[in-house]
């Protein structure tokens, strides 16, 4: 056949068409709202979630919390730090709130800024009181870490084990997590229901 003419040389062998839409770059979440566990007076409730990077080079998060931080204490870490980028797509952010004085129940916001003017916000909501009932789930999962102390009654939390881990992550007496009983509520121990006696006798 001989080699190729220079006219067969410049024709394509194939042609692809392409086509694209550009995107302004923004945060992202893992969940839609940061739900936490409801808890007795006193005690932390704490929720892990994860902020989303889709489209940023490189940025460093910056938040705002609630403004009536007497009512609404909330604090925030990040325990991988707030840089986002190409080699780093999400992190993790903890999300902690305690009250001791009151009951209280509250609905807020979360903000999350970019560099410009991108605030990106999530909804948060808590609750805290000593009602047996309402703090039911949690007190039936985490009695052994906590004991009945003070005058009024009041749940204590038990002292760390000596020699944990600096600056670990809170334990799951903390309550950053809503458990599911696979036995349900029959053939549990008993031991539970001693606790919740004891704590509404007292």
């Amino acid at each position: 056949g001989g080699p190729p003419s220079p006219e067969k040389k410049k024709k394509p062998y194939l042609s692809l068409r392409l086509k694209g839409q550009g995107t302004v770059p923004k945060l992202n979440f893992d969940r839609k709202e940061i739900v936490l566990p409801i808890v007795p007076l006193g005690v932390r409730s704490r929720c892990l979630f994860y902020i989303i990077n889709e489209g940023y080079e490189s940025l460093e998060v910056k938040y705002r919390l609630p403004t009536d931080n007497i009512r609404i204490p909330l604090t925030i870490n990040f325990p991988e730090g707030q840089q986002l980028g190409i080699t780093k797509p999400k992190i993790p952010v903890e999300i902690l709130f305690q009250s001791s004085h009151k009951a209280s129940s509250f609905c807020a916001k979360i903000e999350f800024l970019d560099n410009d003017s991108g605030c990106y916000s999530l909804p948060v909501s808590g609750t805290t009181e000593n009602c047996v009932l309402t703090t039911h789930h949690y007190l039936h999962y985490n009695d052994e870490f906590y004991t009945i102390e003070g005058e009024p009654v009041q749940l204590m939390e038990k002292e760390d084990t000596p020699g944990g881990e600096a600056g670990a992550a809170p334990s799951v007496k903390t309550g950053s997590v809503s458990h599911q009983s696979l036995a349900g509520y029959g053939g549990q121990d008993t031991s539970q229901a001693d606790f919740l006696i004891r704590w509404m006798k007292t």
